[in-house]
């Protein structure tokens, strides 16, 4: 059990530690690719999820839909080897996304669950856009 207030339980949780890592790769006719890894620890137990995105940007103005992806990755645990599969997709508004996933176990924890997984609905909000700034600038050598 763990407590809100100080002072009710003296037990802490573990702390956890995450080291995440992406790149959007732009591809032809409006395509763009994502590769991802995410690799997780706490208390001892160690988590490594990666996978792609794969995403279409649309060009058409008068679409409130700005972008249309989809989505595979895998988890793993060094215990239990290959733990699940991760498939699906999404949709981009301006500063909202809205996807829908399903996460199917695959490791020898099927066996209890029936081999069922679980959807899973994603909501994000973009408050503001980070633009690179291209400009070319002198690199002086020494």
């Amino acid at each position: 059990v763990e407590g809100l207030i100080s002072g009710i339980d003296d037990s802490r949780l573990a702390i956890r530690y995450n080291l995440h890592g992406s790149i959007l790769i732009p591809l032809p006719a409006n395509f763009d690719i994502t590769p991802a890894v995410l690799y997780s620890t706490t208390g001892g137990s160690n988590a490594f999820t990666g996978g792609s995105i794969l995403g279409y940007t649309l060009e058409n103005p008068m679409l409130a839909i700005q972008r249309i992806y989809g989505l595979a990755m895998f988890r793993a645990n060094p215990v239990r080897n290959f733990d699940a599969l991760m498939i699906g997709a999404g949709l981009q508004f301006r500063r909202l996304e809205v996807a829908v996933s399903y996460d199917m176990n695959v490791s020898s924890v099927r066996k209890i669950n029936h081999f069922y997984g679980a959807f899973e609905i994603s909501l994000i909000y973009r408050s503001f856009r980070l633009k690179s700034i291209e400009s070319v600038e002198p690199c002086y050598m020494l």
